[in-house]
C-alpha cells in the first residue's frame, strides 16, 4: 500500500518528456473507470492515445498546457491538461492519493492559467461517467447526453462564466 500523502507533499509543475511514461502509465492504469465496453472493436483507437508516443507528442503540442503532480519522492500521482485554454483533456488522480483535494488543486492551476491567458471563464470537459460529480463540484453542469464512442463514455460538460 502507497503512503498517503498530504497536499503539502505534493508539488505541481508543468510535465516533461521524462513524465511521459509516468503519464502514460497512470492513465492506462485508470482505464477501467472510463471504458464502459471493453469489447468494442474500436477500443484500440482510444488506447491508441494512452502510448508513451502519443502521450509525448500531446504534452508537445502549443496549445496544451499539461501539469503533474508529484510527491517529495517524485512519485507521478496526477497529470491534467487543458487544450486551448477551454477544453479539459485529462485530470487523472491515482486512486491512492484521490479524495485529499489534489484534483481540485489541479484543476485551480488549469484554470487559473487559461484565466490568464484571456479565458474569460468559459470551460469544457468530456467527462468520465464516475467523474461527473466531482466536475459539478468544481461548477460545470451537464451540457449534452452521454456519448459512447471507441469503447468508452463520457458526458460533455460546460462551466460559464459567472
Amino acid at each position: 500500500m502507497k503512503h498517503r500523502s498530504t497536499l503539502n507533499d505534493i508539488s505541481i509543475r508543468i510535465a516533461i518528456n521524462s513524465d511521459v511514461p509516468g503519464i502514460s502509465h497512470l492513465l492506462r492504469s485508470l482505464s477501467h473507470t472510463y471504458i464502459v465496453s471493453p469489447d468494442d472493436p474500436e477500443v484500440d483507437k482510444f488506447f491508441a492515445t494512452l502510448t508513451e508516443g502519443a502521450i509525448s507528442t500531446f504534452i508537445g503540442r502549443r496549445d496544451i498546457v499539461y501539469l503533474v503532480a508529484a510527491t517529495s519522492t517524485t512519485e507521478l500521482v496526477g497529470a491534467a491538461a487543458i487544450s486551448g485554454d477551454q477544453q479539459v483533456k485529462h485530470l487523472f488522480i491515482d486512486p491512492a492519493y484521490q479524495g485529499i483535494g489534489l484534483g481540485r488543486r489541479l484543476w485551480e492551476h488549469l484554470r487559473d492559467h487559461a484565466l490568464r491567458s484571456g479565458n474569460p471563464g468559459l470551460f469544457k470537459v468530456n467527462s468520465s461517467l464516475n467523474a461527473v460529480p466531482i466536475y459539478e463540484r468544481f461548477g460545470f453542469v451537464v451540457a449534452a447526453p452521454k456519448v459512447e464512442r471507441y469503447g468508452g463514455a463520457y458526458v460533455p460538460m460546460i462551466l460559464k462564466p459567472g
